[in-house]
């Protein structure tokens, strides 16, 4: 471990500083920010609360008519443990003098992962506008938790948050994953449900696991020892800055675009010298050798007819990779600092004028490869349903070529950073289960990842004090184009390794989501599939429903022939029968795998192709993004991409 003695001085002063239970001055109990109002209570189940006293002070706990009562020990902290509450609410928390309000006892589930657990529910409205603004339901609530980051130990306490009903007012920040989860969980339990919500765009799974688990894996390990030098941390800090702000200072001050007169999006500049393309033709971000990185200048002349002239509309601009400024007539309407929310601009009213208005788009990429993603709304939209194409042929210009802009280091997502800053601090709180969607990050690292997962899922236990806490994983969905020829894997590799943790660690769901992807989206909007199918493993694995929570799952492979006939392991076989069965592929000998026919035969699979007389291999849905595979079973869950070989 880093240096005992470093990490606990090193946490004091977190603690005096930046947690809220452990603030100097004030006598008496002071309890987490987790145990605020609007809280959630696990139900059914003992039940922990802790926090900060004077030394010595006697502590009475009571909630819901149940009492527990202790003592804070020489360090001011205490703990107490409630007896199983009964579900329903809402109650008042007391803690000797302190009261919390409108608290419920439900089913608790920590949700954690990166960005597409993060997600809110803003971003999918889409796809669910109309059910989303239909529900509200008090008896779900949620807590984002704040990101907060820190390599040198555990903090005491997370960062100032609040409990969240959901209704109108809130559900636009939830999770939508966490929404659409504890939503249809309440409607098969009718008992309220918690989301504690500790996720982070972009993080590692090293990055939630703690110092003692992150020791198991050396390089790792040896990652955090490079990195934990607070000389080292604030000087790598300044130089990224400094690097980031002389790279966009440079490109602000070099911009024709900016610096001519009339400025490029003004509607009085003569854009005749410029080049056509179509909005999705990349080669308008091309120098002489290919891609560079810099500014972008596109400009768009549609026609307003007289009946829309004058109105309020949103500009939908799909995504964009990289950053954008866009104006309309000469005036910003909109800017975006990254690549992946989508872009929807409000065009105010009186703006837009009858005939001819002008649409700029200022795209800067700092590491190039700029571009307009394909398959997204790319439209004006008005109020009447009415609306006004934005693709097709756009003038395109380049504003300011630039050098790549040096990667920097990030100390934040480094291993133990989220464990210390976000879970630590809640380690103790009563939960029904977890759920985990996490990957995309260490997709790159699948053979490291089956133990890394394994031990996150220990430590998840281990600071419960639960051995069977459930955990529920989500498969990385389709991604990426379409292969048209068998892969040789990508994404595919870390979706076997979730698969085989599923397998191998008792009461640990897998949600598979091969069909709820988008290929020209990282983060698909369909998370309702994805929750409808956790909520599944939480009902078989939490509640002890004797249901199918999985679909077809490869149990073995068989020759017969110029066939292979594949099993699957009993009580997700009742296979559906589809015509035709796609996304198979077998090899011979040889290892060259090629489209295989494939049909439903009883509870089997059997495969074969022209291409390949003595076949020895199968792969099912391996690849990035294996569009069309079909296989499930008569659940309708499907069934997780799989590989196989005869010894």
């Amino acid at each position: 471990m880093i240096n005992g003695r470093f990490f606990i001085r090193l946490v004091f002063l977190v603690a005096v500083l930046t947690c809220g239970l452990a603030q100097p001055g004030g006598a008496g109990v002071r309890l987490p920010v987790i145990f605020s109002d609007g809280m959630i209570l696990q139900q059914g189940r003992p039940v922990a609360v802790w926090g900060r006293a004077d030394a010595g002070e006697e502590v009475r706990v009571s909630v819901a008519g149940i009492s527990a009562a202790t003592v804070a020990d020489s360090d001011g902290r205490w703990h107490a443990v409630l007896d199983a509450l009964p579900a329903g609410g809402p109650y008042i928390l007391k803690v000797n003098d302190l009261t919390v309000e409108d608290v419920l006892a439900g089913d608790v589930w920590f949700c954690s992962g990166q960005s597409n657990m993060e997600l809110p529910v803003s971003r999918v409205t889409d796809m669910f506008a109309h059910e989303i603004a239909e529900y509200e339901n008090p008896a779900i609530r949620h807590i984002k938790v704040p990101a907060v980051s820190d390599m040198y130990g555990p903090h005491e306490d997370i960062a100032p948050a609040v409990w969240k009903r959901l209704d109108g007012d809130n559900v636009m920040e939830f999770s939508a994953l966490c929404y659409f989860f504890a939503r249809e969980l309440y409607e098969t339990t009718g008992v309220p449900v918690g989301i504690i919500n500790a996720s982070l765009g972009g993080s590692p799974i090293e990055a939630w696991l703690d110092g003692e688990n992150i020791e198991e894996f050396p390089r790792l390990y040896n990652d955090l020892l490079f990195s934990a030098d607070e000389f080292f941390t604030e000087k790598a800090g300044e130089l990224s800055g400094i690097v980031n702000s002389r790279w966009y200072g440079t490109v602000e001050a070099q911009d024709a675009g900016l610096a001519e007169s009339p400025q490029w999006y003004s509607p009085e500049y003569d854009d005749s010298g410029w080049r056509s393309y179509d909005l999705f033709d990349r080669s308008w971000a091309d120098g002489p050798d290919g891609p560079v990185p810099g500014s972008f200048w596109l400009r768009k002349k549609i026609v307003v007819p007289e009946s829309l002239a004058g109105r309020e509309a949103v500009l939908r601009l799909g995504c964009i990779m990289h950053s954008d400024r866009t104006y309309v007539n000469g005036r910003q309407v909109g800017q975006t600092g990254y690549e992946y929310p989508p872009r929807i601009y409000t065009v105010p009213a009186g703006l837009l004028t009858a005939g001819e208005n002008l649409v700029t788009v200022r795209v800067v990429a700092p590491h190039g490869n700029a571009h307009f993603v394909p398959d997204k709304p790319y439209k004006l939209l008005f109020s009447t349903g009415e609306e006004i194409p934005l693709d097709g042929r756009w003038q395109a210009s380049v504003g300011a070529p630039m050098p790549a802009m040096p990667l920097g280091l990030s100390f934040s997502q480094k291993p133990t950073t989220l464990y210390n800053g976000m879970v630590a601090p809640l380690a103790g709180y009563t939960a029904r289960g977890v759920v985990w969607y996490q990957g995309e990050t260490n997709s790159g690292r699948p053979v490291e990842y089956y133990e890394l997962l394994k031990t996150l899922i220990a430590q998840y236990r281990r600071d419960a004090g639960d051995a069977g806490l459930p955990v529920l994983v989500v498969q990385l969905p389709n991604f990426m184009q379409e292969e048209l020829w068998p892969g040789h894997g990508g994404w595919a590799f870390m979706r076997e390794t979730q698969l085989r943790v599923s397998q191998d660690v008792p009461d640990v769901g897998l949600a598979v989501a091969i069909d709820a992807g988008e290929w020209n989206d990282i983060h698909p909007l369909d998370k309702k599939t994805i929750a409808g199918r956790l909520v599944l493993q939480a009902r078989r694995i939490a509640y002890g429903e004797d249901i199918v929570a999985d679909g077809p799952q490869f149990e073995s492979l068989a020759a017969d022939g110029d066939r292979l006939v594949i099993s699957f392991r009993e009580g997700t076989d009742d296979l559906e029968v589809t015509a035709p069965l796609r996304g198979f592929a077998v090899a011979g000998p040889d290892g060259r795998f090629h489209w295989a026919e494939a049909e439903v035969d009883g509870r089997c699979v059997v495969v074969r192709s022209d291409a390949v007389a003595d076949p020895v291999a199968v792969r099912y849905a391996w690849g990035n993004n294996p569009a069309g595979a079909n296989l499930r079973n008569r659940s309708g869950i499907p069934a997780s991409p799989f590989r196989a070989e005869i010894r």
